[in-house]
């Protein structure tokens, strides 16, 4: 259960970058992981 947990701050940058952009949202969620990973 909690791979599917997501958190506040990642769900509203997730909605904030929806609001923006007309991509949808498993796309910017997709960017957000590459991102992510290339952090870690």
């Amino acid at each position: 259960m909690a791979e599917h947990f997501i958190g506040v701050e990642r769900l509203s940058r997730i909605l904030k970058m929806v609001r923006k952009t007309k991509d949808p949202p498993l796309a910017i969620v997709a960017e957000l992981d590459c991102v992510e990973d290339q952090d870690a």
